[in-house]
């Protein structure tokens, strides 16, 4: 038996039954996140919303950087020298789809289960909240 015949048995699978997808040269997450995304294809496709844009990422909170040298801290989110110790990484959300109407931005995020339980769920309603807050943006669940 080869390595990969071995790996491909004892694959754990994915905690909410969802395959990862390659479509269009971009990885989603679930067949219902691609099959969204061919949807909002065809809608930029007829005109009704621009700017499509995929995985975008939104800075929520910026890291914290320690320099021991000169004992001071940084909290910008530029590229800093090796002495610079990251103490607090960033919190970044990345949304699924990120779009524009004829009147507003819409931010995606396609959701599969909505188990208020779920800790993943529970991560994503905190960053919906900061989203809120720091861009006064509402993302929208599909």
């Amino acid at each position: 038996m080869k390595i990969s015949d071995y790996k491909k048995l004892t694959k754990k699978p994915s905690k909410y039954n969802n395959t990862r997808v390659f479509y269009d040269s971009i990885w989603f997450d679930s067949e219902k996140e691609c099959e969204r995304y061919k949807e909002l294809k065809l809608l930029e496709k007829a005109g009704k919303i621009s700017n499509l844009a995929v995985h975008f990422p939104f800075l929520l909170i910026p890291g914290v950087y320690y320099n021991p040298r000169f004992g001071n801290y940084d909290f910008s989110n530029k590229k800093l020298s090796r002495e610079w110790k990251c103490v607090q990484r960033p919190i970044v959300y990345i949304a699924d789809f990120v779009y524009d109407t004829e009147t507003e931005r819409i931010v995606e995020d396609v959701k599969g289960c909505r188990n208020k339980r779920d800790a993943a769920y529970k991560k994503f309603l905190h960053k919906k909240r900061l989203m809120k807050i720091v861009w006064n943006v509402d993302v929208k669940e599909v």
